[in-house]
């Protein structure tokens, strides 16, 4: 028998099981309310959309600084601005990648699965309830027993 957490803090809107019912590894035993974690989501996915158009924008241009450098066009300096502002702009879209990543785990984390097939117990929370990872287990008390052995 195990219990397991929220990995989120949020409150929890749907039990999705009938304690006592069987459940099958990744049934959705719960989930907890996506409406604060939506806006973490997109709004990353703006900025990195935003980001990436800036950083495409540039590349292009980079390119041909290239080759006006090698006919003495622009300055080095004026070439050297513009590829540390390319490098620059692509860090700055790899950082937005990995804050819609962060996001979307913790969206995903709002929909909590049976980890295992096994016999559901007692919920130790109950909709309404504020549940997180410091908080009360959410899942099955020493209920959802492990069916897997």
């Amino acid at each position: 028998m195990r219990r397991f957490r929220a990995q989120v803090t949020g409150y929890l809107t749907t039990q999705n099981y009938k304690e006592g019912s069987l459940v099958k590894k990744g049934d959705v035993l719960f989930t907890i309310d996506q409406r604060p974690f939506r806006p973490r989501w997109r709004r990353p996915r703006q900025t990195m959309r935003r980001r990436l158009q800036r950083r495409n924008s540039l590349g292009s241009p980079l390119a041909a600084r290239r080759n006006f450098i090698e006919t003495k066009v622009i300055s080095q300096q004026e070439y050297d601005t513009a590829y540390q502002n390319a490098q620059a702009d692509t860090a700055s879209v790899a950082a937005a990648q990995a804050n819609v990543q962060s996001a979307q785990i913790n969206l995903n984390y709002c929909t909590i699965t049976a980890p295992f097939d096994g016999i559901a117990g007692i919920a130790q929370a109950q909709i309404g309830d504020l549940v997180g990872p410091g908080g009360t287990a959410v899942g099955p008390h020493p209920n959802v027993a492990d069916q897997s052995h």
